[in-house]
């Protein structure tokens, strides 16, 4: 397994990779023993935490979020491989191939330019 992103926030530690056909959402509260859940994306690559969730991206448009980082709610948010995110100014902001950037202030509803 290939890890791509890190992330920290409200005591957790999330990592993010994968291998050829599998994706994994890794976490771990002290950075030493870590929790690996396995999820259906490709290829996760980045992470970001902001106002009270975890945001996680990869290929084929997929974007996930947890409260807890643990339980994840995913969607497809175009056909972009996503690969970094941040959270600032009241919205969570990811960036993808071909120069696109999608952004949402609910972590739902997305707004992609490019």
């Amino acid at each position: 397994m290939w890890l791509y992103g890190v992330a920290y926030g409200n005591g957790k530690y999330i990592a993010v990779g994968g291998n050829e056909s599998i994706s994994y959402i890794c976490y771990s509260t002290d950075d030493v023993n870590w929790t690996t859940k396995q999820v259906s994306c490709r290829y996760l690559y980045g992470a970001t935490y902001g106002n009270g969730k975890y945001i996680v991206m990869g290929d084929g448009g997929y974007i996930a979020y947890s409260t807890d980082g643990i339980n994840w709610t995913s969607k497809i948010v175009g056909l972009i491989t996503w690969a970094g995110g941040a959270y600032g100014n009241g919205k969570y902001v990811v960036i993808g191939n071909n120069g696109y950037i999608a952004y949402s202030t609910d972590d739902i509803n997305w707004i992609m330019k490019g």
